[in-house]
């Protein structure tokens, strides 16, 4: 994401960009495309051929790439079950740990170094 610094200089640019257009002439769209969807997102965000209907002049284009794209539910169904595992596991031993101290006798520690040597 792009921080308030950088935000603030996009919105100028912008607006110095579209300051002889009137509002019912503008149209402004959220696109989530991935790589192939959006010929014009294509040629802006991964460097892809210029379409032949694109006047650079009246299109903004502002995105950031996310790695691994959108999935829809049923594709990312055995991550969110994996990662939902990995979190209650590690609430499961957090209990444990409250539940069960773990208390070493350093004496007894220290006789069995000794014997192991």
């Amino acid at each position: 994401m792009h921080s308030l610094y950088s935000k603030e200089i996009i919105k100028v640019e912008f607006n110095q960009h579209i300051k002889d257009f009137s509002e019912e002439s503008l149209k402004i769209q959220k696109v989530r495309a991935e790589k192939g969807e959006n010929n014009i997102v294509d040629y802006y965000i991964w460097n892809s051929e210029k379409p032949t209907n694109l006047n650079p002049k009246l299109v903004w284009v502002e995105g950031v790439k996310l790695i691994g794209g959108f999935k829809s539910f049923m594709d990312a169904d055995p991550q969110l079950i994996a990662d939902y595992q990995q979190v209650e596991e590690k609430r499961w031993i957090s209990s444990l740990h409250r539940k069960y101290p773990i208390h070493i006798n350093h004496q007894v520690l220290n006789t069995l170094i000794s014997h192991l040597k």
